[in-house]
């Protein structure tokens, strides 16, 4: 349950950046998830080259909190009806239904994946 909990914290935080995205630096909405989605790998990969993975963690989720706030400051000047193109709701619909997969299923994928299914005996 707290692995759900964590997964959608993380998913709000990613919402947030989008609709900041589209509405500040007016990016299409529909790219936005991309955008953020590749911003974010960028920002782990190079923080995580410099030994820096937690705080780059820390500042991601504080800019997610920024981008929020700032939302929330100027909900006026955000158009509900912009934010409901079909490639958002779409990426907003798969995510929560891989998030939902994920917390039901729980897969662990560090024993069982794509590489130790080989490893496995065949027959008794």
């Amino acid at each position: 349950m707290l692995g759900i909990i964590e997964m959608l914290i993380t998913f709000a935080a990613l919402m947030g950046l989008c609709v900041f995205a589209g509405a500040r630096l007016r990016i299409p909405i529909g790219i936005a998830p991309l955008a953020m989605l590749c911003f974010s790998i960028l920002w782990y990969s190079l923080m995580g080259c410099l030994g820096l993975l937690m705080a780059a963690g820390v500042v991601w989720f504080i800019l997610a909190a920024g981008a929020a706030v700032w939302c929330v400051l100027h909900y006026r000047q955000l158009k509900v009806t912009s934010l409901l193109t079909p490639a958002f709701l779409l990426f907003v619909g798969g995510s929560l239904t891989a998030i939902l997969l994920m917390g039901l299923r729980q897969p662990v994928f560090m024993e069982w994946d794509e590489f130790s299914l080989g490893n496995c005996r065949k027959g008794g």
